[in-house]
């Protein structure tokens, strides 16, 4: 009789840890059928048990799935779904035999997990890109330096007022505002803000 008391409030005990899990639990057998859903397989208007419906199916998208676990006795995958209001959501599904032709499935959200993930490969890609992008300034502003110099050179030593000064002076002007806006550019890459200050070149040589 005990025994007997002691089964039963074991029996108890597991409907009401099934029945309040935060994750999705179902049990299914061995065709796929679902025997048995406890409530957070049953919200979104029944999305999981439909996922499952559907997917376990010969040539259902959880076909791969489904054939794993039967053969291993256990199986994992992931899938996107949208639930009842559109939203897009990303479901873990975990598969383990609990007989010969019964098998428990967890199903657990994991789409902040993915989104988070997303995010950080975007920032990643971002980043890469910033990296990307002040070497070819830094780069681009080395090729500026002689063109800004060699410029004035050949404006100082050509005849003041010749065409030929006016063209050497337009393209140190130019090569002038080309550098000034290459600095404009490192200093929006740069972590911190370009902080300009008077330097004494004649020291820093010396």
């Amino acid at each position: 009789m005990r025994h007997e008391t002691e089964l039963q409030e074991d029996k108890r005990l597991f409907e009401l840890v099934f029945e309040q899990s935060a994750d999705a639990l179902v049990i299914v057998d061995d065709s796929g059928r679902l025997i048995v859903a406890n409530s957070a397989a049953r919200r979104d208007d029944g999305l999981v048990v439909r996922l499952l419906a559907e997917g376990l199916t010969e040539g259902g998208e959880l076909a791969d799935f489904a054939a794993t676990l039967r053969t291993t006795g256990r199986a994992v995958a992931e899938r996107r779904v949208h639930d009842a209001e559109g939203k897009r959501r990303s479901l873990q599904l975990k598969g383990s035999r609990l007989a010969a032709d019964r098998f428990a499935i967890t199903l657990h959200d994991v789409t902040e997990r993915v989104e988070l993930e997303a995010e950080l490969g975007q920032l990643r890609r971002v980043e890469s890109l910033g990296y990307l992008t002040a070497t070819v300034v830094h780069d681009f502003n080395n090729l500026l330096t002689p063109i800004v110099c060699l410029a004035g050179v050949l404006t100082r030593e050509l005849e003041r007022g010749s065409r030929a000064g006016e063209m050497a002076g337009e393209i140190r002007d130019t090569a002038e505002r080309a550098a000034g806006l290459v600095r404009h550019v490192l200093s929006l890459l740069r972590r911190a803000p370009e902080r300009p200050r008077t330097l004494d070149v004649g020291g820093l040589v010396s």
